[in-house]
C-alpha cells in the first residue's frame, strides 16, 4: 500500500476494538502471538494510520514509481483491510511488476493458501530477471 486514504481510516477505526469488531478466528490467530499487547498495538496502528492520512496519505508513492527490480504484488481479492486499488496502483506504477491475486483470498493468504502462495514465490524466486 502506497498511500492511505479516509475510507481506509474508517475501516481501521470501525475495527479499533478487537473484541467487539474483529471475529473470534481472528482474534485466536492474533492472541497467542500478542498477547495482551494486541489491543494497544492495534490502536496504535489505527492511530499512526489516520495520522498519516491527515498529512497527507502518501507512504511511498514517488519511490513506488521509481522501482525497478523484479516486484511481485500478491494481494486477496476479499481483503477487508487493502482493498483492491492499492495491489492495481503498485502494479500500474512498478515497472515490469506481476500482480497475482487470490480470488478468494483475504488478509491472510499466505496462512489460508499457503501451499499456492508459496509456489508462486517460489516461482518468482526461481525465475532469472
Amino acid at each position: 500500500q502506497a498511500w492511505i486514504t479516509k475510507e481506509d481510516v474508517e475501516t481501521y477505526e470501525s475495527m479499533r476494538n478487537v473484541e467487539t469488531a474483529w471475529s473470534a478466528r481472528m482474534l485466536a490467530t492474533h492472541r497467542p502471538v500478542y498477547g495482551d499487547d494486541l489491543q494497544p498495538m492495534w490502536s496504535s496502528f489505527v492511530d499512526a494510520m489516520g495520522a498519516t492520512y491527515n498529512a497527507g496519505g502518501d507512504f511511498c508513492q514517488k519511490e513506488a514509481k521509481t522501482i525497478r527490480c523484479p516486484t511481485l504484488i500478491l494481494h486477496g481479492e476479499k481483503d477487508p483491510l487493502v482493498p483492491g486499488h492499492h495491489p492495481r496502483w503498485l502494479h500500474d506504477n512498478i515497472s515490469g511488476s506481476r500482480l497475482q491475486t487470490f480470488p478468494e483470498g483475504k488478509h491472510n493468504i499466505h496462512q489460508k493458501f499457503a501451499e499456492q502462495f508459496n509456489q508462486v514465490v517460489s516461482n518468482f524466486l526461481a525465475e532469472e530477471p
